[in-house]
């Protein structure tokens, strides 16, 4: 089998078993059985399957996971926290499009290490977008921190979340007027108990 990856120019082939990318994904049993035949020379068949909405790296790093059940080595490795954090983005969304339930996890997991300052705002969009409750709600509570709004704001994953998740800019607004209201009650109580 053989997928096509990406749009126009910058369509990429990948050769793949067939029955493995279906044996792990209903997405790819569904888009398998679907799937256009071509004859290849010796009188077989092949299939293919043109995929729209993941990036070339993003598939090549979901087709290793498929085969060996491993995170790709550029995931784990520290010194690049910010392309590692990129491409756990990535996986996640594609995981989630492709139900590969472990994948989407082990991503989660990998993001709700890494929430700091750069990667917050980008990692609570792809949680909002893909229903990812334990990422989202560790980006939450990490914004949430006086000072941090603020600062996160600032950051280029802040535009994700504007253009991505309104509902979302909503929500945190509202969470940081429930904790500027709570801060001026408890300030407002000392006053009144002295």
């Amino acid at each position: 089998m053989t997928v096509y990856v990406g749009a126009g120019g910058e369509q990429t082939a990948h050769d793949a078993h067939g029955w493995l990318l279906a044996s792990r994904s209903p997405v790819f049993e569904a888009e398998l059985l679907a799937a256009a035949k071509e004859k290849v020379p010796g009188g077989g068949v092949r299939r293919h399957v043109e995929l729209q909405g993941v990036e070339p790296r993003v598939f090549k790093a979901m087709l290793r996971y498929m085969y060996t059940d491993a995170l790709p080595p550029e995931m784990m490795a520290a010194q690049e926290q910010k392309k590692a954090v990129a491409m756990a983005q990535g996986l996640l969304a594609a995981a989630h499009k492709y139900k590969l339930d472990r994948l989407r996890l082990m991503c989660e997991e990998m993001l709700c290490e890494r929430v700091d300052m750069d990667t917050v705002a980008g990692s609570l969009a792809v949680a909002k977008e893909h229903g990812c409750q334990v990422l989202e709600a560790m980006c939450l509570e990490f914004i949430s921190r006086p000072g941090n709004l603020k600062a996160v704001m600032e950051t280029e994953g802040f535009e994700k979340i504007k253009t991505s998740c309104p509902a979302l800019l909503v929500e945190l607004l509202m969470k940081r007027f429930a904790c500027r209201t709570s801060e001026f009650t408890i300030h407002y109580q000392k006053l009144a108990f002295y």
